[in-house]
């Protein structure tokens, strides 16, 4: 089973390329002498501690002719930064001690994973060509940079993994070219409509604002941001019910909506989301039965509805799902069978269906699924014995079948799973012996 989770920082290949190719114009950068440059640079590195300074040897007085290949940097055709981006450099600093009014031709900051904190500064809103801003994984704080808003080249902005606090300001309407948004992982809040609203008018195609302490619910202008192909809302507080708009999301492949109090049906219009790879709706309030259009999604390849209060069968549809590889709706109040066809989803690893009211058989169709490493379908009400297809799932290496009403022996075909690790039966009235070969591997242990 997999949890509600805090998301790592996403960085966007694909978007930085892009960004790339955008600003290799043939336009002559600003007359910066480059003796500015690298005295901004090496003013800031000697205000870092010593051991951050051996990271950055290559910065030096000695070399400032050849600043371009300093470490991190990178220049254009008149030999003046472009770009300045270290990562994964344990820096242990802050950035106010640098002079980004020496630096007016970059158009890339990247400072992912470098052991940053305080505050971004002000006069970074004067680099107005900046397309690429990027702080993940840090410790900064302070309320949300307004100032950002007004760099109106901005087409790339992560403050992922931080300690910002505050709501998203009115400034950011003008990022009419930002693409890329990523929020995750800070304590920003305020009501989700109100930010939506802000930006809806942007050609945003990743907005990523998952645990935060957004409030409210999910507004009907979200179905404005057509071109959003990342929509990542976990692990907020949010209320009220997924709006029918969200089916306008035509290009969307990831939504994540998990751990939030999300209430209400899941609507029908999430049929039209053709592109949709992953679906995270687990850890809500949601109820109501799955809805027939969710067989729909032929692009999908996990789908997670557990832990919330669904209710009714699971629809027959779900078999259309053929490139599905993680198929979660434990913790629900699905009644009903499971779907005779559900062996059409060969591609399936792990298949959870657990704490539910199921009833009838175990279908025999499931030994078509030769994927599959793991089966949770305990505390339910599924009858009859267990079907002898099932020793043809070879890689299978969790069978839990406990809490149930299941009869009989365990069919000898069992004996083909020589990959088992676990195999939970308690609580139901199988009869007679395991078969004899079943440890033969050594691999069993519980």
């Amino acid at each position: 089973m997999i949890s509600s989770c805090k998301f790592p920082h996403i960085l966007s290949v694909t978007t930085l390329l892009i960004l790339v190719a955008v600003h290799s114009d043939s336009s002559p950068a600003a007359a910066v002498p480059p003796s500015s440059e690298a005295y901004a640079l090496l003013g800031w590195k000697s205000q870092l501690p010593n051991k951050s300074r051996a990271l950055l040897s290559s910065w030096n007085e000695s070399s400032t002719a050849g600043l371009c290949s300093w470490e991190g940097l990178t220049c254009d055709a008149w030999q003046s930064v472009t770009s300045l981006n270290i990562s994964h450099v344990a820096i242990n600093g802050t950035l106010q001690g640098l002079n980004f009014l020496s630096l007016p031709n970059l158009t890339t900051i990247v400072f992912i994973n470098c052991s940053l904190s305080g505050g971004i500064p002000s006069t970074i809103s004067n680099l107005s060509k900046l397309t690429t801003f990027d702080l993940g994984l840090n410790s900064f704080s302070g309320g949300f940079p307004a100032f950002l808003g007004y760099i109106t080249s901005l087409q790339y902005l992560s403050l992922s993994d931080n300690y910002f606090t505050g709501t998203i300001p009115g400034s950011f309407t003008t990022l009419t070219n930002l693409t890329y948004l990523n929020l995750n992982a800070n304590e920003f809040s305020g009501d989700l409509s109100s930010a939506i609203r802000l930006i809806s008018s942007l050609p945003l195609q990743n907005l990523l604002l998952s645990s935060n302490n957004f409030t409210g619910s999910i507004p009907s202008s979200i179905g404005e941001l057509t071109k959003l192909t990342l929509l990542y809302l976990g692990n907020n507080m949010l209320s009220g019910s997924i709006p029918s708009d969200i089916g306008n999301l035509n290009s969307l492949q990831q939504l994540y909506l998990q751990s939030n109090s999300i209430t209400g049906f899941i609507p029908r219009t999430i049929g039209n989301l053709s592109s949709l790879g992953r679906l995270w709706l687990l850890d809500n309030h949601i109820h109501g039965p799955i809805p027939f259009e969710i067989g729909k999604l032929g692009s999908l390849w996990q789908l997670d509805l557990s832990q919330n209060s669904l209710n009714g069968s699971i629809p027959s549809t779900v078999s259309n799902l053929t490139g599905l590889s993680f198929l979660y709706l434990y913790g629900n109040q699905l009644s009903g069978l499971i779907p005779p066809d559900v062996g059409n989803m060969q591609s399936l690893y792990t298949f959870q269906l657990l704490s539910n009211e199921l009833t009838g058989p175990i279908p025999p169709t499931i030994g078509n699924m030769t994927s599959l490493e793991s089966i949770y379908l305990s505390t339910n009400r599924l009858s009859g014995s267990i079907p002898k297809e099932m020793g043809k799932l070879v890689k299978l290496r969790e069978l839990v079948l406990a809490d149930n009403q299941l009869d009989g022996s365990l069919p000898v075909e069992v004996n083909n799973l020589t990959s088992l690790t676990s195999l939970q039966l308690s609580n139901n009235s199988f009869s007679g012996n395991l078969p004899s070969d079943i440890c033969k591997d050594g691999v069993f242990r519980n």
